[in-house]
């Protein structure tokens, strides 16, 4: 008989196939029986150690394949890991041949006749099996019957839920005409959708799940659904996440029938509290009584049944420093300080509360400037720029050692576009005379 390598390999670990062989060595078979099924053998055989019987049944087919396989002894997981013991009766099984069969050694009981028992155990079960499931058939079309002569409804709405547990937000849909139903499996709806199958979810609402029968509401909301279920909290309901939460506002917040409302509103009550170290400041976020989700387009905060939207100018400043703070502080080197507070600080203020230390320490100095043209007889000209404090004082420190406010870098990136900075005079200059026409043209020389 033919078993293929692969498959002793896939099923046997090597200290098992070694205590197979030992056991086949030392002829430990104490019966064993094979007879061929069509395609299969049925093969039962049981080892005898010292007294030790274990009995094991395994189902091979004509192509070498090992198709079942179990054995009553502790180190044999059935189908999954074969035992010592079904090696051994393996490789006796190795040495037969075709007309060796049908097969029967030293046999005690009649192992002939309880293969035949397990075939016909089988074949009962199978039957039965047969036989649920044209009972099943029958009811399926039973129905579908009846179904089809029932009065379907028109103008049929879904009505959005939305549920907040455990700090997290999700939604969940019912099914309305006269009366509403809750959809309990939102998977089994939308492949009803895909048939135009027909379901009675009460006596007052039969659909064949038509498009032409929802209103336009209820359509951006099976959208919805399809593209987010695989988001699902469970089987009836979508969980509400940075991946979702914008399209769930653009989707439901006309809707007249959910029950949350829907605010745009920038309301300044994210808390940064900031601590300034010898050497480290330190910045933590202190999270709102509400549940704070952060979109891929905007930040959204949901409290009392009230879902509210950032603007897309706040969303931006916030989203990357919230996303941080959200699972860890912010731990700065003071020397990083200055462009800290130009790039990020002065971003963010406008849209949050600042606590611990004074927020004016850290925000950019306010600086002015003056920009002093010249332009000589031989039509070089020159620019002298003079920094400003917020006293209207000349700031002395050199140009490139200040961190300018950000509404000034755009005016010194214009000017070393097209002039040159000369360090000894801490002044631009440009000779050609057409750069010099471009350059005048420049917004910051426009009177």
């Amino acid at each position: 008989m033919y078993i293929k390598d692969d498959e002793i390999n896939k099923y046997f670990n090597e200290p098992n196939w070694k205590v197979a062989h030992n056991l086949f060595q030392h002829n430990t078979i104490s019966n064993m029986s094979v007879i061929k099924d069509g395609q299969i053998y049925q093969i039962v055989g049981s080892t005898n150690v010292n007294g030790k019987i274990d009995t094991a049944t395994i189902q091979v087919d004509t192509g070498g394949h090992i198709l079942e396989f179990n054995c009553d002894c502790n180190h044999c997981k059935p189908n999954e890991l074969a035992c010592g013991h079904i090696g051994a009766i393996l490789l006796k099984f190795y040495g037969l041949e075709a007309s060796d069969l049908p097969y029967s050694f030293n046999q005690k009981g009649n192992y002939a006749d309880q293969l035949q028992a397990l075939q016909a155990k089988k074949e009962a079960a199978h039957l039965k099996e047969q036989a649920n499931l044209t009972f099943s058939l029958i009811e399926q079309y039973k129905n579908q019957h009846r179904l089809h002569q029932l009065q379907l409804n028109q103008h049929i709405h879904l009505i959005p839920q939305v549920k907040s547990t455990f700090n997290r937000l999700s939604l969940s849909y019912k099914i309305a005409n006269d009366r509403s139903y809750t959809i309990k499996n939102l998977n089994t709806f939308i492949q009803n959708i895909k048939a135009n199958e027909i379901v009675e979810y009460g006596n007052a609402l039969v659909t064949d799940h038509n498009s032409k029968a929802f209103d336009s509401s209820s359509l951006k909301q099976i959208r919805f659904i399809k593209e987010y279920f695989h988001l699902k909290d469970d089987d009836r309901s979508i969980r509400i996440t940075s991946d979702n939460i914008d399209d769930f506002f653009l989707t439901h917040y006309d809707n007249l029938d959910i029950n949350i409302n829907f605010t745009t509103i920038d309301l300044q009550n994210f808390i940064l509290e900031i601590q300034k170290d010898e050497d480290y400041t330190t910045i933590k976020y202190k999270e709102p009584d509400g549940i704070t989700i952060i979109g891929h387009q905007y930040i959204y905060y949901f409290d009392h049944y009230t879902l509210n939207r950032y603007s897309k100018e706040c969303s931006d400043a916030l989203r990357p420093l919230l996303t941080h703070l959200e699972n860890n502080s912010l731990t700065i080197p003071n020397n990083e300080l200055p462009h800290f507070s130009k790039y990020i600080i002065d971003s963010v203020v406008p849209y949050v509360e600042f606590t611990g230390d004074d927020i004016d320490e850290y925000l950019p100095m306010d600086i002015s400037l003056l920009i002093y043209v010249d332009l000589n007889n031989n039509n070089e000209l020159s620019v002298t720029l003079d920094y400003r404090d917020d006293q209207g004082n000349t700031i002395l420190e050199n140009p490139k050692d200040l961190v300018l406010p950000l509404k000034l870098d755009g005016v010194i990136q214009t000017l070393q576009k097209y002039l040159e900075y000369d360090e000894i005079t801490q002044m631009y200059y440009l000779y050609n005379e057409e750069d010099i026409y471009d350059c005048s043209n420049e917004e910051i020389f426009i009177a």
